[in-house]
């Protein structure tokens, strides 16, 4: 009986949308029959996700409501994955994380939207204002074309900075359904279903249950194949001629407010150190003018770098198309890696089966094997109660020799085998450096052999991982000590990985940057320098200038300043240029760096043994799985205690207030180019009304102020989190590391891993271990029948040696009938000599027989002597 499925209120809307459709109403009508109970076939549901991609949309089918069929396509899809989900017997809807975002949280996050549209707004006013300044243009013209690029200004904040700030804040931002996030729905839900299927086939106690199972992974792994074809066509959508040209358009405008920032920060630069050289120069001497223009370059360049691809992304959502959302969906790693699961899934549901299929047959055959026994018993009993002699013996030999008996079962008994793990030579270096420290030198002697063996039995390497305490326990008083013996262990587990047989490793493809990139990398980095030490600069060297301070104060300031905004660049803007461009930047191993490696080595052993364990044909080898996973259980529970260590370093005072320290100082650039791009848009809007106005005039300086904080506000929750990850890295404590090794819903997902891959493990040989008892318990019924079938043949023998004396006795008492009594000699004669004749040719076969049923006993004995 095929298995029903529930569908949902939403999914039977759905579906009579659908069916509004003209070209495809027919088809649809003709696989979903519904009636009121709203249940739907298994089978229906295959054919239909089969006969998906084979539906045409014409251009005239639309709906009533003016909805996309293919989004509604899409979408019902989506929501009979959904369905297929909750019929399977078990299933439990993984949890949505979902973030409860504080008032206080929101209330930040709706005045630095405000602070970030006052702040972009009058940069982009200010920016372009001060070029097209040079040339003779009216007020009104210079304040429409400000107008437009303080608007196009805002835009660029919101799709970049605002999206970092809603991130910060922990703050989820609602956004329209497209056709994107049905296909990525329709994914979330074929892996969560591929992942139940994964813990739970080995519960499945009957054949057509995995019968079905395998016809819901075989679904699953065609419909991930369909969704190929909608991963080409929002490819083909997101390189569209039109969207680029859009793009780039777009991209290039707002380039221009860069440009401007950067040109104009030059020029104050380029003047200042003219002036500790000359009594005066202009701006538009061509020495200053040159290393103004040099400036904006740089700072275009690194924009274009940084900050464009963000615009392009807003762009793409202009046109429908979320280029983050694409990628994902597209992603071909993620494609592959979701493929190999599933094939593995449907590669163990077929073995599992097969499995199931041969304890059945095994079963059968016993009980059949065991049925004959049986029957010849009763057959020689009711032979050996009539005595009829020789005839019936022979008649039943044929019958005793060609009964067989089975015993294949014990080969699931065989004595485990230690296995000897292949130490790699840098394993080999770390146990050899470890050893020279007085506080492990005594176990590593202990578990590791000091002549050089380059081998070492799993039992030992369960042992040392138990008696190695964690590095992090003498992190504040040995951090050397501490990486290093965290370094062995995860070098440990690895060479633990490369023991396991079958093991399939995708080889890491390493980020071999070009040559272009590299140059490409190398000249940003150099303009980016050039561009934030000019900015940092002019930004504190415009505020000290207010003061009368000596020129050379206000250069050292300044020098100060700039290699705060060169440090603060390198943060946060580098490492996006090295992303966008593919280039990996190397970094000194530290504590979180190994932990790392031990995670991903455990990850991989796991991993292996998920797809390799349902393989195993021995109870000894499924208990040394078993044995593995619980030591990854265990190494993976020891790493709290670094994670808790790493946690309290994070948050230590120290670097808590070096964080909010130098946050602070380059805070100040941001705040000063903010107060002055504010000042010079107040200053050109008050010049509409009156004839000329002072910088220093209150309500100019209060609006200034203004901006100045709107700028340090937009800084403070965007940039700043970039510093703080910055001053770590210099106090030896990567946070995205760190963060990304304690991180609590991956170590519940990892833990949940691990444990479900134990429970499947012990399944899997408990199984194994009742057929190989079942078997037992069979072989010893089939040895008692042996036992009694030779008793019998043996009575048999013992009465047909009587009957031979007898004929004996009467043969001589015919030849001499004048020696004995007549009663004797007449009695029990045999009548004619064919009668004689016959049988004595019947006497041949019993001890063939006979033998036979030996040889049955002395198999029995054998098998049960071995299986236990």
């Amino acid at each position: 009986m095929t298995k029903k499925i529930a569908l949902s209120p939403k999914t039977v809307a759905l579906l009579n949308k659908l069916k509004k459709i003209n070209s495809q109403a027919d088809k649809i009508a003709q696989i979903f029959k519904l009636d009121n109970s709203n249940i739907a076939d298994l089978d229906d549901l295959a054919l239909w996700l089969k006969q998906n991609d084979e539906l045409v949309l014409s251009e005239t089918d639309q709906l009533d409501d003016d909805d996309d069929p293919q989004l509604l396509l899409a979408s019902f899809n989506a929501n009979l994955m959904k369905d297929l989900a909750k019929s399977l017997p078990g299933y439990i809807k993984p949890p949505k994380t979902k973030t409860k975002t504080s008032l206080a949280n929101r209330v930040k996050y709706g005045l630095l939207i405000f602070a970030g549209t006052v702040f972009f707004g009058c940069e982009g006013f200010d920016g372009i204002t001060a070029i097209v300044g040079i040339l003779s243009m009216s007020t009104t013209g210079l304040f429409i074309i400000g107008t437009i690029f303080a608007f196009i200004s805002v835009m660029a904040f919101y799709a970049f900075n605002l999206t970092e700030i809603a991130r910060n804040l922990e703050i989820e931002r609602k956004e329209a359904r497209e056709l994107v996030d049905r296909y990525l729905k329709e994914v979330e839900e074929i892996n969560a279903i591929r992942k139940h299927l994964n813990n739970n086939y080995l519960r499945r106690k009957s054949i057509e249950e995995r019968e079905e199972d395998l016809l819901i992974t075989e679904l699953l792994i065609a419909r991930y194949k369909t969704l190929d074809e909608g991963r080409q066509a929002l490819t083909r959508l997101s390189e569209n001629r039109k969207l680029r040209v859009a793009k780039y358009g777009v991209g290039l405008v707002i380039g221009i407010i860069y440009f401007s920032s950067g040109f104009f920060a030059g020029q104050a630069v380029a003047t200042a150190l003219a002036g500790l050289l000359v009594a005066s120069s202009v701006p538009i001497f061509w020495p200053v003018f040159a290393a103004s223009l040099v400036v904006g370059i740089a700072a275009f360049s690194v924009y274009w770098f940084v900050e464009r691809p963000s615009i392009d992304k807003l762009v793409g959502r202009w046109f429908g198309l979320d280029q983050e959302k694409i990628e994902c969906l597209c992603d071909s790693e993620s494609i592959e890696n979701d493929k190999t699961r599933l094939e593995n899934l449907k590669e163990n549901l077929i073995l599992s089966k097969s499995k199931l299929i041969q304890s059945y047959s095994d079963k059968s055959t016993y009980e059949f094997r065991l049925r004959e026994a049986n029957k010849r018993i009763k057959e020689l009993r009711t032979l050996l109660a009539r005595r009829q002699s020789l005839q019936l013996i022979q008649e039943t030999q044929g019958d005793l020799q060609s009964l067989g008996f089975f015993f294949e079962a014990g080969q699931a008994c065989e004595a485990p085998v230690g296995k000897l793990l292949e130490l790699s030579q840098k394993t080999m270096d770390l146990i050899d450096t470890l050893r020279e420290h007085d506080a492990y030198s005594d176990k590593v002697n202990e578990i590791f052999s000091t002549g050089g063996a380059d081998t070492l039995k799993l039992q030992k390497l369960i042992k040392w991982l138990t008696l190695s305490q964690a590095a992090n326990e003498t992190l504040e008083d040995d951090s050397d000590t501490a990486l290093l013996l965290a370094s062995l262990n995860a070098a440990l587990l690895k060479d633990l990985s490369k023991l396991l047989p079958d093991t399939k490793k995708k080889e890491k493809q390493a980020n071999k940057s070009s040559n272009k990139s590299g140059m490409i990398y190398t000249f940003l980095a150099l303009a980016g320098t050039i561009y934030f030490g000019c900015e940092g600069f002019d930004g504190i060297t415009a505020i000290i200038s207010m003061f009368s301070v000596p020129k050379l104060a206000v250069f050292a300031v300044g020098t100060f300043f700039a290699a705060i905004s060169i440090m603060a660049f390198y943060a946060f803007d580098l490492t996006e240029i090295s992303r966008n461009l593919g280039i990996k930047k190397k970094n000194v191993n530290q504590l979180v760096d190994v932990y790392l490696k031990e995670v991903s080595a455990i990850n991989a052993i796991r991993r292996n043994l998920d797809n390799e364990y349902i393989k195993r044909t021995s109870v000894a080898e499924l208990e040394e799985d078993l044995l593995i996973t619980e030591l990854l259980i265990e190494r993976y529970k020891k790493l709290d205690e670094g994670r808790a260590s790493l946690d309290a370093l994070m948050s230590s005072k120290k670097l808590t207030g070096l964080k909010y320290l130098v946050a602070g100082v380059i805070g100040i650039i941001y705040f000063s180019g903010g107060f002055f791009t504010g000042q010079a848009v107040v200053v050109a809007i008050a010049g509409l009304f009156v004839a000329s106005t002072a910088s220093l005039f209150w309500p100019i300086f209060v609006a200034s102020f203004a901006i100045g904080l709107a700028a340090l506000s937009v800084y403070w929750f965007v940039e700043r989190p970039g510093i703080d990850k910055l001053v770590g890295r210099l106090c030896g404590l990567d946070q995205e590391k760190i963060e990304s090794f304690c991180n609590l819903e991956k170590i519940a997902e990892h833990s949940t891993k691990l444990d479900n891959l134990r429970a499947n493990i012990i399944a899997c040989k408990d199984s194994m271990v009742a057929v190989s008892e079942e078997n037992v318990e069979y072989a010893t019924k089939l040895r008692e029948a042996n036992e009694t079938i030779r008793e019998l043949a043996l009575q048999m023998a013992r009465g047909r040696s009587e009957e031979q004396d007898q004929k004996e006795t009467r043969r001589r008492s015919a030849s001499a009938p004048a020696q004995l009594p007549k009663s004797l000699t007449l009695e029990h004669a045999i009548d004619t000599d064919s009668d004689y004749e016959f049988a004595l040719n019947r006497t041949d076969g019993f001890f063939d027989t006979r033998q036979t049923a030996a040889k049955s006993f002395s198999e029995s004995d054998y098998y049960l002597s071995h299986s236990h």
